[in-house]
């Protein structure tokens, strides 16, 4: 499991690297796609496909959708909070002991 969570870690970071980049170089690209003066079509063309090659060069962990909630503390992969990072076990266990402050088990 430690090493799921530092994979989740290298692609958080290469994701908070990148990510400037690519919004860069994503709205580079459609103000290019909106100029369509046919005098400078053929520039037009090839900084559109030089943009596209550096797109496509970025780190494939640089994208958001490769990033998986994941357990701090265990690695668990599913029903994570969002809010805390934990895992719906470990959750409960820090709650159940009060070392979350504010979260503590209901009773009614």
């Amino acid at each position: 499991m430690k090493y799921q969570i530092q994979k989740d870690k290298k692609r958080r970071t290469n994701f908070v690297k990148c990510n400037l980049k690519h919004y860069l170089l994503k709205s580079l690209l459609l103000e290019t796609m909106k100029k369509k003066k046919s005098l400078v079509c053929n520039f037009l063309f090839f900084k559109h496909f030089i943009i596209m090659q550096k797109l496509q060069n970025l780190k494939l962990y640089s994208y958001i959708v490769k990033i998986q909630n994941r357990c701090i503390f265990t690695g668990h992969p599913r029903s994570i909070s969002r809010y805390y990072r934990m895992s719906r076990i470990v959750l409960r266990d820090f709650a159940s002991r009060g070392k979350i402050l504010g979260l503590s088990k209901s009773s009614w």
